[in-house]
C-alpha cells in the first residue's frame, strides 16, 4: 500500500505541475496580449481540476486511486477558458505570483518526496 500511495502522491504532484504550468503559459498569454483590441483573457482553473478527485485520494480504495490518476491523463487536462473580461494587467501579475508561488511549493514537494525515497532506499541511513 505504501508504494501506491508513493506513487498516487508522484503521479499527482506531476499533474498538478502540469496544470500549474497551462495556467502559467495562459497567464503570460494574457500579459502579452494587454493591449491587443478585442483579446479576451484566457485562464486555466487549478482546483476544478483536482476537485473532482479529492474524496477519492483520501480513500484506502487501491482501485479507486489508480482510476482517479488516470483520469487525469494528458487527454483530460482542463482548456484554456476564454473569460468574457478584457485583460487587466494588474490582476494578471497576481495571479502570475499566485500561480508562480503555487509552482515553487509544488517543486518543494517533488523533493521532499524524492528525498524520503532517498532515505527509504539508505534504510534510514542519511
Amino acid at each position: 500500500m505504501d508504494s501506491i500511495i508513493g506513487n498516487v502522491t508522484s503521479t499527482l504532484i506531476s499533474k498538478a505541475l502540469d496544470v500549474v504550468s497551462l495556467e502559467h503559459k495562459a497567464i503570460a498569454n494574457n500579459i502579452a496580449n494587454v493591449d491587443t483590441q478585442n483579446y479576451r483573457a484566457v485562464h486555466v482553473d487549478f482546483d476544478t481540476v483536482f476537485s473532482s478527485i479529492s474524496d477519492v485520494v483520501y480513500s484506502t480504495d487501491s482501485e479507486a486511486l489508480s482510476q482517479a490518476i488516470n483520469s487525469l491523463d494528458e487527454n483530460n487536462m482542463p482548456t484554456v477558458e476564454e473569460l468574457s473580461a478584457k485583460v487587466v494587467l494588474d490582476s494578471e501579475m497576481v495571479k502570475m505570483t499566485e500561480n508562480t508561488m503555487r509552482y515553487q511549493a509544488l517543486i518543494g514537494f517533488k523533493k521532499g518526496l524524492g528525498a524520503l525515497t532517498g532515505i527509504a532506499i539508505n534504510g534510514g541511513r542519511g
